[in-house]
């Protein structure tokens, strides 16, 4: 058994490896037992590595490799060493639902040789995918019973000569339920194939894919908001009904979203709510294709448009009707107004720095006088704290300074600004750091294939981010891969998490209405409360649990009928029979004393 041990020690944000340091490493057994030890003396590197022979007799399960610094769990097992594997292939095409549908596969032993004439045992499983609701109209849990697990389809073949396979089948086409809603629920397919070779060694290969009724996908992909300055690249990403990719070609749309203003006389923010956003304005059409990948060359058409909120919109062309939308502002880092109406304008514009040097942000407002306060803190201390006051539509640009170099954690920005009865509260997260300068890995002589008992040497040039070469220790592992099947290899991690820093300044609060509940009665003169009564619409349950009226019901008016104390109310149009039946037994509770429900 090799191992090999890296000693690091943090201080603050810097990390550094701790050379010409005495370690003791232990093995101890299943029983927490000391079995053998070592020690050693880290190198220039901060590493040290040896082996132990695991000394025969003892119990299997977890061992400890225990260091004065670190430890890592081994598990020793027998095991039969797995001779072959199964792969199965991705599903490529335009599968559909109620459409024929083959899978194909291979057998392969670990050597490289294919296992043919191998038999093959494959059975298909469907499972529906329902949205996740918390309660449907009613108030219950949607869907019930839904989610189900049915068997599909089921059969045998032979592994070829070269130890592939197929299966075909067909997936289920479900015809759509009447008075359902537009969504409809996918199905996640499981292929399972059981194969057994000529020496009666049986291993297993699974795939599982959704397929929907959809035999197209797109998705948009990019940032929410794109300077003017710096324009970001937008990614189309087209795949088939099981996520596999596949070329398509259609149409971007590029349209112009507005919200209606508020009526003459009302203050206030404009609600930015779907049922106020009024129809988007078409300003721009381009074609796409990914059949040369998935990258939109959207720069130019962008930085031809004037700021503001957008609609990018991607149509698939054919009878496919694959559609994808993604919201984007845009904003110009140069500007000396703010990209859209807006009384609350903050963007921070990079989200890390390098030590010494200052972030950068946007901060506006399209109201007069809007007071705005900015605070800046990095590592428990307070570094700004100001108030600003900004004209009408005015943009304005802050340089804020990063701290010490030295200092610790990131640095957080606070804005917080108070108006019309509205809290507006940002928080940024800047990093502060060197810009990362990975290690350029190359393997210059590698062979794939090997005979038993050869000799071979692989090598490896290590070069630092700017070209020249690195002096550096490289840790290489030659394993048996059948053994992932047991348990996948992988190398333990350094350990050197990162200091926290959290945010120790910035602004907590909300507006909202606040319900005034009943704490008496009106006094009367005789000291004696009399109960207030307001008026109130009873539903008899049919619209939900609570009996209160959710949302418009066309045939239906609400009618207040003498002073607010009487707190009556009638229903103009016809009554539902469910509601009639609950009005009449009602009024038989209330003619025997009972305790009925009451309509006002």
């Amino acid at each position: 058994m090799y191992f090999k041990g890296i000693l690091v020690e943090r201080q603050g944000s810097k990390t550094r490896v701790l050379a010409r340091e005495e370690q003791e490493v232990e093995l101890l057994d299943v029983n927490g037992q000391t079995v053998q030890s070592l020690e050693f003396v880290t190198n220039e590197f901060g590493s040290f590595h040896g082996s132990f022979v695991l000394p025969a007799g003892l119990l299997n399960g977890q061992f400890e490799l225990r260091a004065d610094d670190g430890s890592l769990a081994i598990a020793v097992e027998d095991y039969k060493r797995p001779t072959f594997f199964v792969q199965l292939d991705s599903v490529p095409g335009r599968p559909q639902l109620g459409q024929p549908l083959t899978v194909r596969g291979q057998a392969r032993a670990y050597a490289g040789q294919p296992t043919d004439g191998a038999k093959v045992s494959y059975r298909v499983t469907r499972r529906e995918l329902w949205p996740m609701f918390f309660g449907d109209f009613r108030g219950g849990i949607y869907p019930p019973d839904r989610g189900n697990t049915q068997e599909v389809a089921h059969g045998k073949a032979t592994t070829d000569a070269q130890g592939r396979f197929a299966i075909t089948f067909t997936p289920p086409l479900v015809p759509k339920a009447p008075g359902r809603p537009r969504w409809e629920p996918g199905y996640l397919f499981e292929i399972v194939a059981d194969i057994t070779d000529a020496a009666g060694e049986t291993r297993t290969g699974t795939r599982s894919f959704p397929i929907g009724r959809n035999p197209l996908s797109l998705q948009l992909a990019g940032p929410e908001t794109a300077d003017k300055q710096h324009l970001p690249t937008f990614t189309l990403l087209s795949t088939n009904a099981t996520g596999e990719p596949r070329p398509a070609t259609g149409t971007l749309r590029l349209l112009a979203r507005r919200y209606r203003p508020n009526p003459a006389g009302v203050p206030g923010p404009v609600p930015e709510t779907p049922e106020n956003e009024a129809t988007p304005e078409l300003v721009k059409t381009l074609p796409f294709d990914t059949k040369n990948g998935p990258a939109l060359n959207l720069r130019a058409a962008l930085a031809e448009l004037p700021t503001g909120r957008y609609l990018l919109e991607a149509q698939a062309a054919g009878a496919d009707s694959a559609r994808a939308r993604h919201e984007l502002t845009l904003y110009d880092s140069e500007a000396a107004t703010v990209p859209f109406a807006t009384p609350d304008w903050v963007v921070v514009l990079a989200d890390s720095v390098a030590p010494g040097q200052p972030a950068s942000i946007l901060l506006g407002s399209s109201e007069a006088g809007a007071r705005i306060l900015v605070q800046a803190e990095r590592g428990g201390k307070l570094l700004r704290q100001e108030w600003l006051t900004l004209k009408a539509g005015e943009q304005r640009r802050l340089a804020i300074a990063s701290g010490p170099a030295a200092a610790p954690g990131p640095l957080h920005i606070h804005t917080v600004q108070v108006r019309d009865n509205h809290l507006y509260r940002h928080e940024a997260t800047v990093t502060v750091a060197e810009k990362p300068a990975p290690l350029q890995l190359a393997i210059s002589t590698f062979r794939d294939k090997l005979l038993p008992g050869q000799k071979e040497t692989w090598r490896v040039s290590i070069r630092q981010a700017n070209g020249k070469p690195a002096d550096a220790e490289l840790l290489a592992t030659l394993y048996d891969q059948s053994l992932d099947i047991f348990r996948p290899h992988s190398f333990m991690s350094l350990g050197a998490r990162a200091e926290y820093n959290p945010p120790r300044f910035g602004w907590q609060g909300y507006f909202r209405p606040a319900p005034s509940f009943p704490s008496g009665g009106a006094p009367q003169g005789d000291g004696v409360d009399a109960l207030i009564e307001y008026p109130e619409l009873n539903t008899w349950g049919v619209f939900g649990r609570g009996g209160g009226l959710a949302g418009r019901v066309p045939g239906l008016q609400v009618q207040q009928l003498g002073r607010v104390a009487a707190g009556r109310v009638t229903l103009r149009g016809t009554r539902a029979p469910m509601m009639a039946d609950a009005a009449a037994e009602n009024k038989q509770a209330q003619r025997s004393g009972g305790d009925g429900l009451r309509s006002g």
